[in-house]
């Protein structure tokens, strides 16, 4: 080491030596040039010598640095290397590098580490390279997190070359290896950030003082945001033993930038990874504190040795810690880069967050043959809605399905796997499941995510009321008729003929049927009454298509002609003849006049509806069946074949490989054919199959006609091109069935012959109108004013203007926006104007006695709002209770309280004044109930109410006296009016002078709409029925269900409630009328405890 008072000394002379094999060379020219750095792989210098080095390459080399003659240091060891020749002016450099040439051999066998510090592993690698411990110096160590297979062995293949799998270790452990200027091996920490620095730490100025060195120049850059990164993730590869991967993300706080994920082949435990992450985020964001200076020569300095900076022109007015990255020497100068001021960052650690595991459910019920029974039975569709916040991507599902009783679900299991299904299921496919009974049944979504996390779902199947489809079918049953299945059960019609065909898809208008005379009825009602006859065209009707586009396009197969209908199948005109009878028809819903045709052997298409050619023809006496048509291919069967490979064809050439189907199993024709839906394929049938399709609502669902035995084959993508063939369901039982199209399974439905099926329009779920609900008490994702849209559907969330408040109301406008709300908590009120976006609070006076709290609101007209409040005092023998009021606009008071706000006369000490209920009248007129009573304890709804009151402006006007509470007008613009009273009814022909006459006893509140008199807090949902001779209560929903209160939509359309109860699962059912007919819906799942007062929105 050369002292800091030599390198400070005013004059310096410096002088070098190079010794070669232990033999002085002698040096011509400047000083040596050296480079070394965390940026350099290996360390290398630069000379020049008078004559040309005789030393073989590759030979031992040491360069000396002497300074004034005095003080000599070790500048560089290494090995010999090239040396260029240069002939203008005659010199000889010589070029020399470090040691670590010797990692570049293979490793001779495995190398496994389990458990193994890092330090050690490296020095494991160092053996191999033969390396010895007397080449190497002091070694860093990161610590026990870095250890090498804490959880599962590493294994590190023979045959790689050392120095990549040091690389890859080096770069795990943060550290860099290096040789020292005496030649020895260290390992140290690259780059951290400064170690600890005091007043004799070795320090760089801009104008040097005291025992400071002086710098020659110093230059630093300050990037821009787009080169900051705000985020880092570490990860693992995903361990075999446990299924998990390692990870953790730091996040700068407050910084904007790039995200960067990188992943380290030895990390395995998330301790690590924090680490890491730690690390990494300072390292990627260094070059925001690189410092470039050049400085006198000093070749005491290292990298990676601390020591500090200051420079006032650069930001660094005091002694700054710096750490020394790389060095590079130049005659007597040299050029440092130094990082001044990293640290620790300050962030946020983070890990992955484990998948949720979600679906939702779709009903259907309908006969269905399970366990040798045909009966009404329950299928559900599972629509997958699971996520992975971490990003790593869900690549399991599996789906498992369980009831009580001895009969399973079918199927009870569907799994989904992204390496093995992806290609050919995407998107994933929605199962559908058969239940038997749904006494305990349930079904369970289970997921895993790459990340190596898990997570599981379990519903429980209970259909709410008015969420169950039911699929119409049509079925031509030849000489049983046409028969049709519905909601209430199967219809039939027969003719003096067999019905020969129905269409396969006839959801956009009447069913259709055709029979073996020519003629064609049409029915409007389900065949609910005899259907009227639409047409007659000459032959037997064998086929019938609606367009999918256009209704009123039809066509029809009679013997050999092909007929259409522009009239929904009123009329008839004739389009073609073929020579032997028509099989199949369609037509695209794109162009109708794209029409294909099976007709004996061949199929046919038109591209102007009118000229027909053969597309493909089959063996002769083979007959085409029917052509499945999707966006990845058109393909036709045949049956009559003698061989399977001529019993289908693509149009696109595509081929099928069958090899998976047993010998046994496999057919020599083919009956019929379906395009799949939520996958590219088809299904296929051979035997009996006489009809088949898909289902457009359901997409795992379909219906076959079937004469008889029936084998079914799933086509799907193949991984080089075409289709595979995997074997489906089977059925011997005549008739129409349903098919769970995700495993081919058949489950007839009716018994008899089935020559054609089709489907018709499917009894929507009715849906609820727009719903607010307000969370009480709630915390965490759980806490939101939930909104049901019941065009999504499905609830939303937002987030509420106070953290878990237990709010007590609601108010919508009727007015001008169905946006503008009012909620209230306490004394806590907000409004807002954009449907639960933004929120202004409405500021209540703090009381002045014992406390008070919001009542009720309602709004007067356009944003006009009335807000009512209850102020009372302090326990004891002069409490009382007084109401109060304020008027506003938005979110902004128009009527301050110190203003006689107060609505009701002052209350004498022992006396209480409260107005309990706001309703709106007519002519802009608000009216109430109010308490006059002297009361022994403070109740505030106080019973019995002793008066009717209307508001007026600020005057409150006494009607008439009575114990029955108002509820609602009758109607818009009049002041007829509903009370109640101890779940007592009563109507008022004028709320301001007529006390209400008793009704019936009906329940403890009321609302008017659409449905008409509606009644809540009681069991179910009650109707007034034959209000002007014998009033009654009629129940239209939710019998046996004890509801809270009932209330009105917000423009009178209609009504709900919410059930008191929760289910087992901790949610209640709310009852609402949409304006057309009932509907309920669940309340969001994890909301433990709503207000009963929601809001029903109408537009």
């Amino acid at each position: 080491m050369i002292p800091r008072s030599a390198l400070r000394s005013p004059a310096k002379e410096w002088t070098a030596t190079l010794l070669l094999n232990g033999e002085e060379v002698a040096i011509a020219g400047a000083l040596p040039r050296r480079r070394m750095g965390f940026s350099h792989a290996r360390g290398t210098c630069t000379l020049a010598t008078r004559d040309l080095p005789t030393a073989p390459a590759g030979s031992p080399a040491v360069v000396l640095l002497t300074l004034n003659g005095v003080h000599t240091t070790t500048f560089f060891t290494g090995r010999l290397d090239a040396r260029p020749i240069s002939d203008m002016p005659l010199s000889y450099e010589v070029g020399l590098v470090d040691s670590l040439a010797r990692l570049a051999a293979p490793l001779p066998t495995d190398v496994v580490w389990s458990g193994r510090s890092f330090a050690d592993a490296v020095r494991d690698l160092l053996d191999v390279a033969g390396i010895e411990a007397a080449e190497r110096g002091p070694f860093f160590d990161p610590g026990a997190d870095f250890a090498l297979g804490p959880v599962e062995a590493v294994v590190v293949a023979a045959g790689q070359s050392i120095r990549e799998v040091l690389q890859d270790l080096l770069t795990f452990g943060g550290c860099g290896l290096f040789v020292l200027p005496d030649g020895r091996l260290t390992l140290v920490d690259a780059p951290g950030w400064p170690g600890p620095t005091g007043a004799t730490t070795l320090t760089y100025a801009f104008a040097a003082e005291g025992d400071e060195l002086g710098i020659l120049q110093a230059r630093r850059t300050l990037v821009g945001t787009e080169d900051v990164v705000a985020r880092f993730t570490a990860k693992g590869p995903r361990l075999e033993s446990t299924k998990q991967i390692a990870d953790a993300t730091f996040t700068l706080l407050g910084v904007s930038g790039k995200e960067v994920t990188e992943t380290y082949a030895f990390l395995q435990t998330d301790a690590c990874a924090e680490r890491i992450a730690a690390r990494e985020i300072v390292r990627r964001n260094r070059e925001a504190t690189e410092v470039d200076v050049t400085v006198p020569l000093n070749p005491n300095l290292r990298h990676g040795e601390s020591i500090r900076f200051r420079h006032p022109e650069l930001g660094f007015s005091a002694a700054t810690p710096a750490i020394v990255m790389d060095v590079m020497t130049s005659g007597d100068e040299m050029g440092i880069t130094l990082s001044v001021g990293a640290r620790p960052a300050e962030g946020d650690m983070s890990r992955i967050p484990p998948p949720q595991a979600a679906f939702s459910m779709r009903y259907e019920v309908q006969p269905i043959k399970l366990a040798g029974q045909i009966a009404v039975h329950t299928l559900v569709e599972a629509t997958d809605a699971s996520g992975d916040p971490s990003g790593f991507g869900l690549v399991e599902r599996t789906w498992t399905a369980t009831c009580a009783g001895n009969i399973a679900p079918a199927p009870e299991t569907v799994t989904w796997r992204k390496e093995e299904d992806s290609k050919k299921q995407e998107p994933i496919p929605q199962p559908i499941f058969v239940f038997p009974t749904l006494e305990g049944a349930s079904i369970t979504l289970t997921v895993e995510s790459a990340s190596g996390e898990g997570a599981t779902a379990t519903q429980a199947v209970i259909p709410p009321t008015g969420e169950v489809f039911t699929r119409t079918i049509s079925v031509a049953s030849g000489a049983t008729g046409w028969r049709v299945l519905d909601v209430a059960g199967w219809r039939s019609f027969e003719h003096t003929s067999a019905c020969t065909a129905v269409p396969t898809i006839n959801d956009n208008g009447p069913l259709l049927a055709g029979f073996a005379d020519g003629a064609i009825f049409r029915t409007e009602d389900l065949l609910a009454t005899t259907p009227p006859l639409a047409a007659t065209i000459s032959g037997s009707v064998t086929c019938m298509w609606v367009n999918e586009g256009n209704p009123e396009d039809v066509l029809a197969g009679a013997a050999t002609t092909l007929y259409r209908s522009s009239s929904g199948g009123m009329a008839w005109v004739e389009v073609a003849s073929f020579p032997d009878a028509v099989e199949y028809c369609e037509n695209s819903p794109v162009n109708g006049n794209e029409i294909s045709v099976c007709a004996g052997p061949s199929l046919f298409v038109s591209y102007d509806g009118a000229t027909f050619t053969p597309l493909l023809t089959g063996p002769e006496g083979s007959r085409c069946r029917k052509v499945g048509s999707a966006p990845w291919g058109h393909l036709a069967v045949w049956s009559g074949t003698e061989s399977l490979d001529d019993a289908w064809q693509f149009v696109q050439g595509h081929t099928i490989d069958w090899s998976l189907i047993p010998a046994e199993a496999l057919p020599t024709d083919l009956a019929s054919v379906t395009p799949l839906q939520y996958e590219a394929g088809y299904l296929v049938a051979s035997g009996g199959a006489s009809d088949m399709i898909r289902d457009g609502l359901f997409g795992q669902l379909g219906y076959l006609a079937n004469l008889g035995v029936t084998q079914l084959y799933k086509l799907l993508p193949a991984d080089g091109g075409g289709f595979v063939a995997h074997l489906g369901g089977e059925t011997v039982d005549g008739g129409p069935c349903k098919i769970l199209m995700a495993s081919g399974n058949i489950f007839p439905i009716d018994v008899g012959d089935a020559h054609r099926i089709g489907y018709g329009q499917a009894v929507d779920p009715a849906r609820p109108p727009q719903i607010v609900l307000l969370p009480s008490g709630q915390t965490g994702a759980a806490d939101r004013i939930w909104v049901y849209d019941p065009e999504l559907p499905g609830w939303r969330g937002l987030l509420p203007p106070l953290p878990s408040a237990a709010w007590e109301g609601i108010a919508i406008s009727p007015f001008r926006s169905a946006t503008h709300w009012l909620i209230w908590a306490g004394l806590h009120a907000y409004a807002t104007d954009n449907g639960g976006q933004t929120w202004v609070q409405i500021y209540m006076p703090a009381p002045t006695g014992y406390g008070a709290w919001i009542y009720d609101a309602i709004f007067t007209g356009g944003d006009q709002w009335l807000l009512n409040a209850l102020y009372f005092s302090a326990w004891g023998t002069s409490r009382s209770a007084q109401a109060y009021y304020v008027r506003g606009s938005g979110g902004t008071p128009s009527s301050s309280w110190s203003n006689g706000s107060s609505i009701v006369a002052p209350a004498p000490s022992g006396s209480f004044r409260l107005l309990t209920r706001l309703v709106r009248g007519a002519n802009g007129e608000v009216f109430g109930h109010v308490s006059r009573a002297a009361q022994p304890y403070p109740a505030f709804d106080v019973e019995p109410p002793d008066a009717i009151a209307t508001i007026t402006g600020s005057t409150l006007t006494d009607g008439p006296e009575t114990p029955y509470a108002p509820q609602t007008t009758t109607g818009p613009d009049t002041r007829a009016a509903y009370a109640v009273w101890s779940q007592n009814v009563a109507h008022t022909p004028d709320y301001r002078s007529v006390a209400p006459t008793p009704l019936t006893a009906a329940g403890g509140s009321i609302a008017v709409c659409e449905a008409g008199v509606v009644v809540g807090n009681r069991e179910g949902v009650g109707l007034l029925v034959n209000l002007e001779t014998a009033p009654a209560v009629q129940i239209v929903v939710g019998t046996g269900v004890a509801i809270g209160p009932v209330v009105a939509g917000s423009r009178g359309r209609g009504a709900g409630a919410v059930s008191v109860q929760a289910t087992t699962q901790g949610q209640r059912t709310i009852f609402a009328h949409n304006g057309t007919q009932w509907a309920t819906v669940l309340t969001p799942s994890g909301v433990s405890a709503v207000c009963l007062r929601m809001g029903l929105v109408e537009r």
